[in-house]
C-alpha cells in the first residue's frame, strides 16, 4: 500500500496534472477571481474535524480539491495579479518541484546527494555568470560562495546571527563564548523603509537596531552615506557598537535603492569593520540585464553578503532565495557541525558543505528546479521576461505622467509603478478608495502610504505576472481611467 509503485505515478501524476491544467485554463479565461470569496474559517469548515481513519480514494481527493480547496486559494498566477510582486512560477519549475519531491533526496551532506551539492554550485556559479558577480562571491575562488535558502526573510535572520558573532571574534572574545557574549550593545542599521523582516532578524539576534530616515535618491527614497556614517559615530560616541548594516537595492515598498555607490566609495564596510548585506530580493533580478551589471559590481564593492529572489521575478517557482557571502568562513564559524554518524567529504569547490553554511541540515534538492528553469528558458528567455516586465511598468508610468488626477508619489524604473490619485470633483487623495474598486473590478491591487514625509497613501501596482500580457495591463488602466471620474 505505501510502496511506491512506477504505475501509480502515471496515474497519479496525469490526475494531479490534470488539476493544474484546468486550474490554468480557468485563468487564461478570467473565469477565475483573484481574491477568493471567503472569509476565515470558510475554507476549515468544508473538512470535519479528525482526519479520516480508513483510506481516501484518489479520485475523491481530487475532487476535494478542486471543490474545497481551490476555491480557498488567492491567484498569485492570475494575469491580473498586481497586488504585492509577483511570485512567478512556471512550467519547468513545476516540474522541478515535481522531480524534487518524487526522488525524496535529502541533501544533508555531499554524500547524502552529490548530485544536489555539486548542482547547486553549478547554478550558483551560472547565476555569478549572468550577473556579473565576480570573485571573492564565487565558488571558484573558494573563498565566498552561494546557496540557496528559502526566502529571504530567512537569508537576513542567518546572516544577523553571523554578524553577531564575528562581531564578538573581532573584539576578542574567543571559544564558544563569542556564541553567547551579551550583545546588547551591538547596533544594526538600516533605512526606515526596510522590510519587517529585517526587524524581526535582529531582534531574534539579540541586537538594537538604529532606523535611518531616508531622504530623496533620483526621486525615490534610500539612505546615503553621509546619513548612514553620521548614525554609526552618533552610536559610537554613546558606548554602541555598530555592528551590520542592512541596505536596500529596490525597497518593498516603493523599489526604492540606498546609496551603494556613496558606501563603496568611502569604503565604510572597512572603515568601520562592519557587516553590509544588501536586501536585493525584487530588484537584484534586473541584474541579470547586462545594462544593470554596473550596479552589480557597486553591490559587491560595499557589502559582505546580498541575497536575491529566484521566486519573485526570475521564473524558479517559490520558495528560492539566493545567498552570496565574501568570506563563506564567517557563515562556517556559526553553522558548522557534524557528527560521527554523518561523513563528512573534504570541501572542495563542488563539495562545500551547504549544511555548515546556514541553519537548516536537511536540505531541499532545489537546485533541480533551478537548473531546469535557467535550461529551459536560457538566459535569453529569463532576460526577455524581465524587459517585458520593464516595458509593462514603462507603459503605466506613461499614462499616469499624463493624467491629470494622477501623480507618481515616487520614480521608479522597474516593473513597480506608485502613484497617488485624486477626486476630480473634490482633489482630496482617493488613492485607498481606487485600489478597492479595482480589486472589487476583478483586479488585485494594494494601497500603501509612505513611511515618512508626507506618509501620503498611494498605489502600488507591481507588473511581471509571468502570465500577465500587455491586454491585461492596458485593462487595468483602462478601469483607472473609467473609475476616477466617480471618485
Amino acid at each position: 500500500m505505501h510502496a511506491i509503485k512506477p504505475k501509480d505515478i502515471k496515474v497519479f501524476g496525469e490526475k494531479t496534472l490534470g488539476i493544474l491544467q484546468r486550474h490554468y485554463k480557468g485563468l487564461e479565461s478570467k473565469s477565475k477571481s483573484v481574491l477568493p470569496k471567503v472569509r476565515p474559517g470558510d475554507v476549515a469548515k468544508r473538512f470535519s474535524k479528525t482526519a479520516p481513519v480508513r483510506p481516501v480514494g484518489f479520485d475523491t481527493i481530487v475532487k476535494d480539491i478542486e471543490e474545497k480547496i481551490l476555491p480557498g486559494v488567492t491567484g498569485w498566477q492570475n494575469p491580473r495579479f498586481f497586488a504585492l510582486y509577483p511570485a512567478n512560477t512556471t512550467v519547468p519549475a513545476i516540474a522541478g518541484d515535481t522531480l524534487v519531491t518524487g526522488l525524496g533526496a535529502v541533501g544533508l551532506q555531499w554524500e547524502a546527494c552529490p548530485a544536489g551539492t555539486e548542482l547547486e554550485v553549478v547554478v550558483m556559479e551560472w547565476l555569478c555568470d549572468a550577473m556579473g558577480i565576480t570573485a571573492p562571491f564565487t565558488h571558484e575562488s573558494l573563498k565566498g560562495g552561494g546557496l540557496i535558502q528559502n526566502t529571504a526573510s530567512d537569508i537576513i535572520a542567518s546572516v544577523a546571527i553571523c554578524t553577531r558573532v564575528a562581531k564578538h571574534t573581532q573584539l576578542g572574545v574567543t571559544g564558544p563564548n563569542r556564541y553567547y557574549a551579551d550583545s546588547s550593545k551591538f547596533v544594526v542599521y538600516m533605512s526606515s523603509d526596510t522590510h519587517f523582516s529585517g526587524a524581526k532578524a535582529v531582534r531574534a539576534a539579540g541586537m538594537q537596531i538604529h532606523y535611518i530616515t531616508p531622504t530623496s535618491i533620483d526621486g525615490n527614497y534610500g539612505i546615503t552615506a553621509d546619513l548612514l556614517e553620521a548614525a554609526i559615530e552618533e552610536d559610537i560616541a554613546k558606548g554602541l557598537v555598530p555592528c551590520m548594516v542592512e541596505l536596500n537595492y529596490g525597497t518593498t515598498n516603493t523599489c526604492g535603492y540606498d546609496d551603494f555607490e556613496g558606501i563603496a566609495r568611502r569604503n565604510l564596510r572597512e572603515k568601520y569593520n562592519i557587516w553590509i548585506h544588501a536586501d536585493c530580493a525584487y530588484a537584484g533580478a534586473s541584474l541579470m540585464l547586462p545594462e544593470r551589471h554596473h550596479h552589480s559590481r557597486l553591490i559587491q564593492d560595499a557589502c559582505t553578503s546580498f541575497n536575491i529572489n529566484g521566486s519573485k521575478w526570475l521564473l524558479c517557482g517559490f520558495d528560492t532565495s539566493f545567498l552570496w557571502v565574501r568570506d563563506r568562513s564567517l557563515l562556517l564559524d556559526v553553522y558548522a557541525a557534524t557528527s560521527d554518524y554523518l561523513p563528512t567529504a573534504h570541501p572542495t569547490m563542488y563539495a562545500p558543505e551547504f549544511k555548515d553554511w546556514a541553519i537548516p541540515l536537511g536540505r531541499k534538492f532545489r537546485s533541480l528546479r533551478v537548473w531546469m528553469v535557467m535550461n529551459y528558458f536560457g538566459l535569453s528567455g529569463m532576460r526577455k521576461a524581465l524587459k517585458a516586465s520593464i516595458k509593462q511598468g514603462d507603459y503605466l508610468r506613461a499614462r499616469v505622467s499624463s493624467h491629470p488626477h494622477l501623480s507618481h508619489i515616487v520614480r521608479t524604473d522597474l516593473g513597480l509603478v506608485c502613484f497617488k490619485a485624486v477626486s476630480p470633483s473634490t482633489g482630496d487623495n482617493v488613492s485607498e478608495q481606487l485600489a478597492a474598486h479595482l480589486t472589487s473590478a476583478g483586479f488585485l491591487v494594494y494601497p500603501s502610504k509612505l513611511q515618512h514625509g508626507t506618509k501620503e497613501a498611494f498605489i502600488r501596482i507591481a507588473t511581471g505576472g509571468v502570465n500577465t500580457k500587455h491586454a491585461d495591463v492596458v485593462a487595468l488602466w483602462k478601469a483607472i481611467k473609467a473609475a476616477l471620474p466617480t471618485m
